[in-house]
């Protein structure tokens, strides 16, 4: 791998020139650091980046060490003995003793909320239980003036590694504001146990998107062009980094044909001392092997795509490991095509109906099956591959990567 710089401030184009088609389109440059991913997957596969409405959303910084993150309240319900702190760079919220239901909390208000607007919060948690009940549960409760107008909510219901949890809710008539709890929460007495939140993100729109990595990494990999035409990757480390992008319907294919097929493309570099696979791209359910579709590369150094929760393209394609690629698929129905720098190098038949998958994300599918190495634009079409490819070399994306087509 390369020993590349890296920047927190660049002035990046504002020009973005989409592939034709476009559901979803994913790039680093767009990001600049920020706790969100860019995501230009609207109705005509283009929205404005949405940017994140939270204060401190990465959770881990206590400057008056009081315990509760930076411009975060702390509270809790009667009943209940709490304790506030910053463990594994995450809010941790503690139930030290519980009389009842209740929980422990960090709220933030967020303002000037109008009936109908849609709202998504998220974040990454974990729960630790000692005895009893003990769920992580994120809560919008609406609020019309001081008076409470509802509540959403979404949780983790039991011990866990750091997964991610998001609520998706419309403000009801009368809202005027709107409270986003993060809260510690038992429905029993004699609870005891804690849980942890990073990576927060409040968003208008339908769905939350998240970039897990909390240091947020962005590599350049081209430090002599330092401003607009800087060339800007993403770093996952093959155990805990990835991209959570959502549940988008535009994206959720379930037919292709040759007119309208699915495209999945993007730039890679796989890291040359990976001791496993990775799923570079996955849209899949809750299960591992619940796969609606998607690429990755394994321990052989091959690209292989997956439908329908099974691996369709055979022994895949060798790729070399430690160099940048373009690489991708085009499913049209009837047979899977698998492409590297533009060219296609395996074809493969297939034919099915897919079956829906409420998962999307980038470096991971479900817990397992990480990502590692350098990551940069990813992609996701309903044009012919050529197509794809032709919009590639008009916006010189081989040459911004260095590679040879």
């Amino acid at each position: 791998m390369p020993s590349p710089t890296t920047s927190k401030l660049l002035q990046l184009s504002k020009r973005i020139e989409l592939p034709p088609n476009c559901l979803f389109y994913v790039d680093p440059n767009l990001d600049r650091g920020r706790s969100k991913l860019t995501d230009l997957a609207g109705i005509y596969g283009i929205s404005k980046p949405r940017d994140n409405l939270l204060l401190s959303p990465a959770m881990n910084t206590d400057t008056n060490s009081d315990g509760v993150v930076d411009n975060f309240i702390s509270g809790k319900d009667a009943g209940v003995t709490g304790a506030w702190a910053l463990d594994i760079n995450s809010q941790k919220l503690s139930i030290l003793s519980s009389t009842g239901g209740g929980s422990v909390w960090a709220l933030q208000q967020y303002m000037s909320v109008s009936a109908g607007e849609v709202i998504s919060v998220s974040a990454e948690s974990k729960v630790e239980i000692t005895n009893g009940v003990i769920r992580s549960l994120i809560l919008i409760e609406w609020m019309n003036g001081t008076t409470s107008n509802g509540t959403n909510q979404s949780s983790l219901n039991s011990n866990t590694a750091f997964s991610h949890i998001t609520v998706t809710a419309t403000a009801p008539a009368g809202t005027t504001s709107a409270k986003i709890y993060f809260r510690c929460y038992t429905n029993a007495a004699g609870a005891q146990g804690s849980a942890w939140f990073n990576t927060a993100l409040l968003v208008k729109g339908s769905t939350a998107q998240q970039i897990s990595d909390p240091h947020q990494d962005l590599t350049i990999i081209d430090a002599e062009a330092w401003g607009p035409n800087a060339t800007i990757v993403r770093s996952l480390n093959g155990s805990s980094d990835y991209m959570y992008c959502g549940n988008h319907s535009n994206i959720d294919i379930i037919t292709a044909t040759p007119q309208k097929p699915l495209s999945v493309f993007g730039v890679v570099n796989v890291d040359t001392n990976i001791t496993g696979s990775g799923y570079i791209l996955c849209k899949n359910g809750a299960l591992a092997t619940d796969v609606q579709y998607g690429y990755f590369y394994a321990i052989d150094n091959t690209i292989k795509v997956w439908l329908n929760g099974g691996e369709r393209s055979a022994s895949g394609v060798v790729i070399t490991r430690g160099k940048y690629q373009f690489v991708g698929f085009n499913w049209d129905g009837s047979s899977i095509k698998i492409y590297v720098n533009g060219n296609v190098v395996k074809t493969s038949a297939y034919s099915a109906t897919l079956t829906s998958a409420a998962n999307f994300a980038i470096g991971r599918r479900v817990a397992t099956a990480y990502a590692k190495g350098l990551f940069g634009i990813q992609l996701i079409t309903q044009s012919p591959a050529q197509d794809v490819i032709n919009w590639a070399k008009k916006i010189k994306l081989f040459e911004r990567y260095g590679i040879a087509a």
